[in-house]
């Protein structure tokens, strides 16, 4: 599910305060417009209404992708900044999702998501899953041997 949520904002260019969407969490196939907003860099921009300056509006953004059964999530680097942000993070740096899913569900994926701290790695990443899946998909699938 794709979540878009109205948020306050100071324009650093005018002072000027005004409304903007912020989205947190991006579903590939419910808002296929949001993942060209990933993937051109425009997704959370805001434009001031009253000066015109543009700025971007950095918080976590979760995209996952369903069919291809993959969750990749940007942290802020602020995140790292909260020790008490840190606690949900195993040693060797993953990160569980207390989400209440069925077991053994198809969206299982989504309770360890790639964690990436840079919004041009998180680009790279979808890139580089859907690659992954259509190259898989091209390949001949190998008839059993019996």
């Amino acid at each position: 599910m794709t979540r878009t949520s109205e948020v306050e904002v100071d324009c650093p260019g005018c002072g000027s305060r005004q409304t903007a969407p912020l989205c947190d969490a991006v579903g590939a196939e419910a808002e296929p417009h949001l993942r060209e907003e990933i993937l051109t860099g425009r997704i959370n921009t805001f434009l001031c209404d009253a000066c015109g300056y543009e700025g971007f509006l950095d918080g976590p953004l979760m995209y996952y992708d369903m069919n291809r059964q993959y969750c990749v999530q940007y942290l802020p680097e602020e995140v790292l900044e909260d020790p008490e942000n840190l606690e949900g993070f195993t040693a060797d740096g993953k990160w569980n999702v207390d989400l209440d899913l069925p077991a053994g569900g198809l969206a299982d994926f989504l309770k360890e998501p790639h964690v990436v701290f840079d919004l041009d790695e998180m680009r790279r990443y979808i890139v580089f899953r859907e690659l992954l899946h259509d190259r898989d998909a091209e390949r001949p699938q190998n008839p059993t041997m019996r």
